[in-house]
């Protein structure tokens, strides 16, 4: 046996492991793409959110401003981790 054709199935399962490997990273690559796209859309409707109510609540007494402002505050962090985690 020739030393070529012993590198033959090592070649060959070299290749079959990068290639694994290739298909592994841009997998990977993509769902990080969709999901950072999904984050920032996320985020835009937080800002929505919070526009609206901050105009709604603009003309109610300052209690009820102040409770809104807690609660937008709240979600706000709960986005904001949602986030780092991508």
């Amino acid at each position: 046996m020739s030393i070529d054709e012993q590198r033959i199935p090592i070649l060959a399962t070299a290749r079959e492991l990068y290639g694994r490997v290739v298909y592994s990273h841009k997998t990977h690559e993509q769902e990080r793409e969709i999901w950072s796209k999904k984050v920032c859309q996320m985020n835009r409707l937080a800002c929505r959110r919070d526009d609206i109510f901050r105009n709604h609540f603009r003309h109610v007494e300052a209690r009820m401003g102040n409770l809104c402002d807690c609660i937008l505050r709240d979600s706000h962090h709960l986005f904001s981790n949602v986030a780092k985690q991508f």
